[in-house]
This record gives C-alpha cells, structure tokens and sequence, in this order.
C-alpha cells in the first residue's frame, strides 16, 4: 500500500541531495572548481615570474661551426598565398648542430652512436630543473684552474658558463671566430672526475677550445661519461649570475647525435635574497625542506676552504632542488 502522507520537507531533502551530488562530481570530475582555482593561482604566480629567452634567434648571419657565410638562406617557402596557394608552407635545411644546441654522447663516439645513444636519449630531468649561471674569468679558457676557482659546490647539476664570449658578441657576427672560449681538455676532465655537473651551457658554437687535439679530448671526457649533456649556442646576454630554472626540450631526433633545442630561464634569483636576508636554523629547514638536504647543506657548510657566498649558492640550488622535486616533477 502506498503511503500518501509525504512530508512537506522530502521534495526540498531531495533536492538537496541531488545537488550535493552534483557538486561532489564537479569537484572529482575531469576539471574540478578546485583545479581550475589551482590552474588560476599558479597563473597568477608564474606571470609574476622573469622568463629569459636563452636561445638565439635563427637567422642567415648566424654564425655556424667553420664557416664564414653563416647559415644562410636556410628556409624558404615551398607553397606561398601571394603566389596563389591557399598557405604558406616553409621547408628549411640545417644541421643538428646549428645556433644554440645540444650535444648527445654518440656525437663524437661512434660505438655509443651505434648504440643509440642519441637525442632521444639525453634524460628530462637533466635537461630541466634548477640552473646556476656563473661568470668566468675574462679572456681565459675554461681549465681546470679555473674551475677550481669558480668553487661550483657538489650538489650543483646544471651550469652555464657566461664568458667573453657574450662580452664579444660572437653570437651576432655571421663569420667563425676560432679565438672563442671554452673548455679546454683539463678543464673538461675536472667537471667530469670533480663535480656533480651534468648539464654544461656555454655561450658559443662549442663546448671544446678550437684545435683538433683539444676538440674531441672536450667531447669525449664529457659525452663518455654518457650522462653529461653540453649545451652550445646559448644567449647569455640578459642572465646575469644566479639561480634559476632552466627549460630545454631538444628535438626528438632518432639517430640524431645533436639537436637544436629552445631554452628558457624562468628567474629563481629570489630564492638567494630570501637565503641572504634570513637567519634560517637547521630545525625549520629540516621541516620545510627535508633532513636529506639539511645534512648536505650541514657538511658543506663546516667545510673549512668554501667561501660563505658559495654556501649560499649551495644553499639556494638545495632548495630549488626540493621545490623542483616536489612539485614540477610530481605533475609530470
């Protein structure tokens, strides 16, 4: 028998029921008011961010390895809507070694290149993450005296090494200069047995002094170590030295043993004035930051021959490391 006597509340109770419903599946759905308010902050913060374009512009007069012409007329239009097609379509012809670039191990090894040692496998995490830009020396090559004056602490993965080359300008003169600096083979030798340093940026067409001899000794203390990534061609000219990140995606090139490649360095400077302007005990960074990192910065920080500016720095790329790990490389 059905009853009749519906209480007056039961249509509202319903309703309401149905709309908690709803709203439970808006916010576990496919885009959820929370994620959209999430997407919306993290907006909001990152235009408040300084992004630097490191990369250089493709254009005729820029320089290429060996060469006086530059890469010329690269690119061109193969269907044209001035010439009555229905769009512009362009081809273009480079090497995988053009402007700014990347280098993989097989490049100047042939048995790693026959292994597939290639574009497709230099690892993301290397190529992305925090990045510490530093100056080198004036008019010097990069040796292995100078490294050992530029006290890169252990724990640093990715470096860029601004030298006079950016103060010359030797990106922007469309003729080889062979008098560009670089690495030569003990300086080379000293970041692959001393450091921590994975990604190598320097700022022209090579990694390796120009001679022959210096030139694959470079190469092949860095590229045979297999997980050492150079980066050559990069644009320095607005990252002064400091912290940031940097994002650098190559092309995915199969059998490619180079690649031209896009970077970006969003600023992560603010994290040094943070450091500089704090008196942070070791208890809140263990809680903020992890007792890995405290114990790491703990050691270098009672190593008697490190200069202070050098903890900082030390200090600064831990935490980016961790809010890199913790967040960047959690959504991926």
């Amino acid at each position: 028998m059905t009853n009749h006597n519906t209480s007056p509340y039961s249509h509202l109770l319903l309703l309401a029921a149905v709309l908690a419903l709803v709203s439970v599946a808006s916010a576990f759905g496919p885009t959820s008011r929370l994620d959209l308010q999430k997407i919306m902050r993290e907006e909001r913060n990152y235009m408040q961010k300084k992004v630097i374009d490191i990369s250089h512009k493709y254009v005729p007069d820029l320089p290429a390895y060996d060469s006086k012409t530059g890469l010329g007329n690269f690119i061109k239009l193969k269907t044209s809507i001035k010439l009555g097609d229905l769009y512009n379509f362009s081809v273009f012809k480079l090497t995988t070694h053009s402007g700014t670039h990347v280098d993989a191990p097989g490049h100047f090894n042939e048995t790693l290149f026959e292994l597939g040692y290639d574009v497709v496998s230099l690892h993301l995490q290397t190529l992305n993450g925090p990045v510490l830009v530093v100056d080198t020396p004036r008019n010097k090559n990069i040796t292995a005296e100078v490294m050992r004056s530029l006290n890169i602490p252990r724990g640093v993965k990715r470096v860029l090494f601004r030298t006079s080359n950016t103060d010359r300008r030797l990106m922007y003169k469309k003729e080889f200069d062979s008098s560009y600096s670089a690495f030569t083979s003990d300086g080379a030798e000293y970041l692959a047995q001393n450091t921590d340093i994975k990604l190598v940026g320097v700022d022209y067409l090579s990694v390796a002094i120009s001679p022959k001899d210096e030139l694959l000794k470079v190469h092949q203390h860095l590229l045979n170590s297999k997980d050492i990534i150079p980066v050559e061609g990069l644009n320095l000219d607005d990252a002064v030295p400091g912290v940031y990140t940097i994002h650098c995606l190559p092309l995915r090139l199969v059998h490619g043993d180079g690649s031209p490649t896009s970077h970006s360095l969003p600023d992560l400077a603010w994290i040094l004035q943070l450091l500089k302007s704090m008196r942070v005990r070791e208890s809140v960074l263990a809680a903020r930051i992890g007792t890995k990192y405290v114990a790491e910065i703990r050691i270098f920080g009672n190593t008697a021959d490190q200069s202070f500016g050098s903890f900082i720095i030390f200090l600064a790329i831990s935490v980016a490391n961790y809010l890199w790990e913790k967040t960047v490389l959690h959504m991926c």
